[in-house]
């Protein structure tokens, strides 16, 4: 059995671990965030390094090994996090799956999020709203909603995103207005 000291300096080797692959993340270094994470299991990383490790799988484009890592280590879907589960089903979305419980799932929840207009998962809603049910005007809500309370490199990125695809909504709707005067 592991001594206190010994379980201490693996707890704090872990967050070491995980900080560095945070910090690659945000130096848009995916693979090293990846390579930071690969020597544990993920049935021993927290939520959080989870997380990273998702978001550096996602952005290598390796959503097959997202999604089929978490259908095998994901026992029970409906205790599993939010933010997780948004990863997860935005590698199903990139591999063109529809319709999977994973999708159905975070589609309740999302909805019950908007509605209460949760401000402490803003950014997980705004995301939502853009990568996985496409609705601009719900995703610039979010995204501002999350930009009062948080502003970290990563929240500005989502709220231009955000802001860009709402103008790409309404040159749409210009466009498609023109048109239809025009006939």
């Amino acid at each position: 059995s592991l001594t206190n000291a010994e379980s201490v300096n693996d707890s704090e080797y872990l967050w070491y671990r995980e900080t560095l692959a945070s910090m690659a993340l945000a130096l848009e270094k995916p693979n090293l965030a990846v390579q930071q994470l690969s020597e544990f299991t993920l049935s021993t990383l927290p939520v959080s390094a989870l997380i990273t490790w998702a978001d550096a799988h996602y952005a290598t484009g390796k959503y097959d090994t997202i999604t089929t890592v978490l259908g095998q280590e994901v026992s029970d879907i409906s205790r599993l996090d939010d933010a997780l589960l948004l990863r997860w089903v935005k590698a199903q979305k990139a591999l063109n799956l529809v319709d999977t419980k994973e999708m159905r799932l975070l589609s309740k929840r999302m909805q019950i999020r908007a509605w209460r207009e949760d401000t402490s998962h803003a950014a997980q809603v705004a995301s939502y709203y853009l990568d996985v049910d496409y609705q601009p005007q719900l995703a610039i809500k979010f995204a501002r909603l999350n930009w009062e309370y948080a502003q970290t490199k990563h929240d500005e990125h989502l709220l231009k995103r955000a802001e860009n695809a709402l103008s790409a909504k309404d040159a749409e709707a210009a466009q498609a207005t023109h048109v239809s005067e025009a006939s």
